[in-house]
């Protein structure tokens, strides 16, 4: 895949990633609405793993957030009981 490409599907990603309306996103969420393949995004998260956080939803699932976004304090207690839990 051509590397001008990539950089446009990377520059989708980060916009949905971005979005005020969410503090974390799926990636279900951003392939539904940047219209890549979850795998595709998968790919792009991956490759761009410097710019992005990682935590679980509710539901265990793994969601991502960029790191120049705020931290949440549903992370900080999520990270508290984590230690906690050791």
């Amino acid at each position: 895949m051509s590397q001008v490409l990539s950089q446009k599907e990377w520059e989708k990603v980060q916009r949905a990633l971005e979005s005020k309306k969410w503090d974390f996103r799926s990636v279900a969420g951003i392939a539904k609405e940047i219209g890549l393949t979850p795998e595709r995004v998968r790919e792009l998260l991956t490759q761009n793993s410097r710019f992005i956080r990682t935590t679980l939803s509710r539901d265990r699932r793994v969601v991502y957030a960029l790191k120049s976004k705020p931290v949440t304090t549903g992370e900080i207690i999520d990270s508290l009981l984590t230690l906690a839990s050791r």
